[in-house]
């Protein structure tokens, strides 16, 4: 017979898989929804959205820098009973959070077109650059909201916090899937950027909205300390190092392809990452 505290504590652990499996989801259907509008509108926005694909690879690393290993410090304090300690941990992972965001968003304004021409030829390739620069426009947007949203997300799911957690989910599956149907035939590509940045603004309103519950285990404090912010660092660095790894990976196959055989090539390896990502859809649902 299993005890109450160990039902509560396998229920919890099934939440907190769901909860993982739809994360995913998120990323991979936010993926998915845009090479699909795209595809169907042109060859070229196709190829446009693959160029500026990397980058939210490396949106994704900013939060992940930190939220792993002030997940763990959180829970280390928590078990110690220093709550104050650990809403202290919270607060500067999301401020250490915070100013990378802010500085990744303006470095991607102010090296746009260093960033672009890196891939696409502005005077050969014009129409693929239009779309890939208002596609671009609106990630600068989600360099800064995204971090922030993901590292909150992920201090919820530490504390099994679900409700908020799925709901987030939930709200950026459905928006942005929803608003990309609609804002492309409105905006072209630059709806598709427009979707996305409100998907990440709506969930993350969500998950901030815990914030704000009475019972919520995860509260705002604060407390400077370049020790605790490299521990988190270190601590994490299993997730981040990877997630890294990927994006720079991803951006130097762009790079390759679309210098070696021009960005045409980009859209049919746009459909390969397609394939791969329905895949790992599939995949996801199935497990």
């Amino acid at each position: 017979m299993k005890t109450k505290k160990a039902k509560l504590i396998e229920q919890k652990v099934k939440l907190l898989i769901i909860t993982s499996i739809l994360g995913w989801l998120v990323y991979i259907i936010g993926a998915i929804a845009d090479s699909i509008f795209a595809g169907a509108q042109c060859e070229e926005a196709l190829a446009a959205v693959e160029v500026v694909a990397p980058f939210y690879s490396f949106i994704m690393f900013i939060p992940y820098l930190f939220c792993d290993g002030a997940a763990i410090l959180f829970s280390n304090a928590i078990g110690k009973g220093e709550t104050k300690e650990a809403h202290k941990l919270y607060g500067l992972g999301l401020v250490a959070t915070m100013f990378i965001a802010a500085l990744t968003a303006v470095a991607m304004w102010i090296f746009k077109d260093n960033f672009l021409q890196a891939f696409i030829d502005k005077d050969l390739e014009t129409a693929v650059y239009q779309y890939a620069s208002e596609y671009y426009d609106w990630f600068i947007g989600v360099a800064i909201i995204y971090p922030l949203y993901y590292y909150t997300y992920r201090m919820i799911c530490e504390y099994a916090e679900i409700f908020w957690a799925l709901a987030s989910d939930i709200v950026q599956m459905a928006s942005n899937v929803i608003l990309s149907a609609v804002l492309i035939k409105v905006m072209g590509v630059s709806g598709l950027g427009l979707s996305t940045f409100i998907a990440v603004a709506l969930s993350a309103i969500v998950a901030w909205a815990h914030l704000l519950y009475k019972k919520n285990n995860v509260r705002l404090g604060f407390k400077f300390s370049f020790k605790d912010i490299w521990r988190m660092i270190l601590l994490g660095a299993g997730k981040w190092l990877s997630v890294l790894f990927v994006a720079i990976v991803d951006l130097v196959l762009n790079a390759f392809i679309s210098n070696k055989f021009g960005v045409a090539l980009l859209a049919c390896y746009a459909v390969v990452n397609l394939a791969i990502s329905l895949g790992e859809l599939f995949s996801s649902v199935s497990g």
